[in-house]
């Protein structure tokens, strides 16, 4: 279920997928922007479960400015 829709920048997205990558997951933009929304959201509600999707991969991205 959908409650609301969070809007993130594609810096925030990218520095997102950083993050995953460090922590040992391999994703692209997508979902770096959706952990990236998960991730405010739990910060405002500090309770309860979320749940994201990684429905991408890194090495989808080797050619573009997310990696460098």
């Amino acid at each position: 279920m959908i409650d609301e829709r969070v809007p993130v920048t594609v810096d925030e997205a990218y520095r997102m997928c950083v993050r995953l990558a460090a922590a040992g997951f391999f994703v692209g933009q997508s979902s770096g922007a959706y952990m990236a929304g998960v991730e405010r959201v739990a910060q405002r509600v500090r309770r309860g479960r979320f749940v994201t999707v990684f429905n991408d991969l890194g090495e989808r991205y080797f050619s573009t400015r997310l990696w460098d």
